[in-house]
């Protein structure tokens, strides 16, 4: 049985962060990931996968983007390689191919049992650090699609050319459903999307990209002490709502669902249940898209505001409404054999899974741990890079810089008593 100080989970950007922070500390650590190759999840992304945020939000502890593209989108293999030159530029201590089955509470100092694939470990500490995508989420009732229609997770897709012919039934408009329904459109495919809650940002306003001025207006607020944090949202749930519409490829743009619809893409309300060979469709198709619309709009109030109040010469942009789209029928079920839909791709997002943590009352009702920025009231275990776990940046590559020095910082304290 192996002993150490502190084991992270996970050696994507949250785990990579948490073991920088430890080893400016001068605390023994350990970080375990169940992949093969560095990277942590990137690598499992479809290959025409590009980052949505610009590549100067890529911020790391250490290691802020210093490539010659800052306001770019990196790849995906790019940003694996971004993630493995972190590592390599301050050793970090990672055992690729290890698989943590579970956490158990130990004894004394060894706080926490970890029984993995290459043996047992005890540690004072823990950072699970092993993001949002979890469990894939999909609706009970697909189990009651026809047989011969191929079924998968947008965790699984690859590109266009790896499914079956014939038309495609995306379910879901969050990020990864509105840039696989875009990208299967545009490889000639009939697309029918299921549109969901999400709302979408301008690629670009007034002379900069859209998370050029969020990077900004982040950094504005932190100094005047106004960033909005998890305590401030309405409700618990809001920490899981669905990423706007956007994409990083091709130079990046705004992915507009109603030009879509234009260029041929069928569009229909929330698919909510099947009967024989129709699949049942909710009546919320245009609320869907007004919220859409709605957001953007807010989007843009934001930077109108910020760029008044902080004094920034920034030039004024007239937003146009393309009136010539027409507005899309509103169906109330589509009949997959009379569509001819040979796939149906689920983007329906993730669950957040840690059953295999032992800790009473981890998780609250939606299953996140309950925490105080990332510490939790378990002694020793902590959580990094999960949504809102502080901001809404808290899980992506810009919020690193800030979650992980002061959850590292408070962990120390406890690893060294």
């Amino acid at each position: 049985m192996s002993r150490l100080n502190v084991a992270v989970i996970g050696a994507g950007q949250a785990g990579l962060s948490a073991s920088h922070e430890l080893r400016c500390r001068g605390v023994d650590h350990i970080v375990l990931d169940r992949s093969l190759v560095p990277g942590g999840r990137w690598p499992d992304r479809w290959e025409s996968f590009c980052l949505v945020t610009i590549n100067e939000n890529c911020r790391l502890p250490g290691f802020p983007y210093d490539g010659d593209d800052p306001e770019g989108f990196m790849a995906r293999d790019e940003i694996a390689a971004y993630l493995e030159r972190y590592a390599k530029s301050f050793d970090a201590p990672i055992e690729y191919g290890v698989d943590v089955r579970s956490i158990t509470p130990g004894t004394g100092t060894e706080r926490w049992v970890l029984s993995t694939s290459a043996g047992v470990l005890c540690a004072t500490a823990v950072v699970v650090a092993t993001g949002p995508f979890q469990q894939p989420k999909v609706p009970p009732w697909a189990a009651g699609l026809p047989s011969g229609i191929a079924q998968l997770h947008s965790e699984h897709y690859v590109n266009p050319s790896e499914l079956p012919e014939g038309p495609v039934l995306v379910v879901g408009t969050g990020q990864s459903g509105a840039q696989i329904a875009e990208e299967l459109h545009e490889a000639g495919r009939q697309v029918y999307l299921g549109v969901s809650r999400c709302g979408r940002r301008p690629r670009r306003y007034r002379g900069r990209d859209i998370h050029a001025w969020v990077a900004l207006m982040r950094r504005h607020a932190i100094a005047h002490g106004a960033l909005r944090t998890v305590g401030d949202l309405e409700s618990p749930r809001d920490r899981f709502t669905c990423n706007p519409h956007l994409s990083g490829r091709n130079g990046g743009h705004e992915i507009d669902l109603r030009r879509l619809a234009g260029a041929g893409v069928v569009l229909l309300g929330r698919p909510s249940g099947v009967r024989g060979t129709t699949v049942l469709l909710d009546h919320d198709l245009m609320y869907n898209l007004e919220h859409a619309d709605a957001a953007a709009a807010q989007s843009r109030r934001a930077v109108d505001e910020f760029v008044i109040a902080s004094g920034i010469d920034a030039p004024e942009e007239e937003t146009t409404v393309d009136t010539a789209l027409p507005e899309p029928p509103v169906r109330s079920e589509l009949d997959l054999e009379e569509a001819q839909v040979a796939t149906v791709v689920w983007a329906t997002g993730y669950r957040l899974d840690f059953s295999w943590i032992d800790a009473p009352g981890l998780c609250d009702p939606y299953g996140y741990p309950w925490h105080q920025r990332g510490i939790t009231p378990h002694a020793g275990l902590a959580f990094l890079g999960l949504p809102w776990l502080h901001t809404e940046a808290s899980s992506l590559l810009l919020g690193m810089e800030d979650d992980a020095p002061y959850l590292i910082e408070q962990l120390t304290a406890t690893v060294r008593t």
